[in-house]
């Protein structure tokens, strides 16, 4: 896979690593908490511990790409698949993502302002409205899958 254009790509949402020996991808984005002065440090610190384990779970090892390389001369060489693993960093400045803490309510990420609000209820596991009974879902990591 010489053809890779990159092994290692910064973007402003993300940073990109590609191990082509081990056959994976991880995706590292940096968040920075907004401090509003709502909520007390030990809450924080706990709700970043929690949000960091969350998308860890329920996304790591979860999705794969499929790289396919036509000018390979081997058949066995022409295809290779990469697992994908994220990972959350957070940080205090150079942020990829800013994190609001916001009272209850409805949590959503603003794309363009790279933006993310999210509650204390979002680290639980929450019945989605209008799914089947039963059914619930992370907040904080379906919220990361807009990211």
């Amino acid at each position: 896979m010489d053809w890779l254009l990159f092994k290692h790509k910064e973007t402003s949402r993300m940073t990109i690593d590609i191990n082509v020996e081990k056959g994976t991808i991880l995706i590292t984005q940096r968040w920075r908490m907004a401090d509003r002065g709502n909520t007390s440090s030990t809450s924080i610190e706990y709700f970043k511990r929690m949000v960091v384990s969350t998308i860890q779970t329920i996304w790591n090892r979860r999705c794969f790409i499929n790289l396919i390389d036509r000018n390979a001369t081997k058949k066995e060489d022409r295809k290779k698949s990469f697992i994908l693993d994220f990972k959350i960093r957070w940080v205090t400045s150079n942020e990829h993502w800013k994190v609001y803490m916001q009272s209850e309510g409805v949590s959503f990420i603003n794309w363009i302002a790279r933006t993310i609000h999210l509650d204390m209820l979002d680290i639980k596991p929450q019945q989605k409205l209008g799914a089947p009974r039963g059914l619930e879902q992370y907040p904080v990591a379906h919220e990361f899958g807009h990211t």
